[in-house]
């Protein structure tokens, strides 16, 4: 009872919260990854 008591309002709140950073993340990353595509592609056209 002790342990579960402190996980109950957590849980709530984990139950809504994956669905919304995991988009969020995803964004980040495609966009991370997009930056560094254009940065390798950038410094390529430099290098020539």
């Amino acid at each position: 009872m002790l342990k579960e008591s402190p996980l109950q309002p957590v849980r709530k709140h984990a139950s809504a919260l994956p669905f919304f950073p995991l988009r969020v993340f995803r964004v980040f990353a495609r966009a991370i990854s997009l930056h560094r595509m254009f940065d390798v592609f950038s410094s390529a056209m430099h290098a020539r």
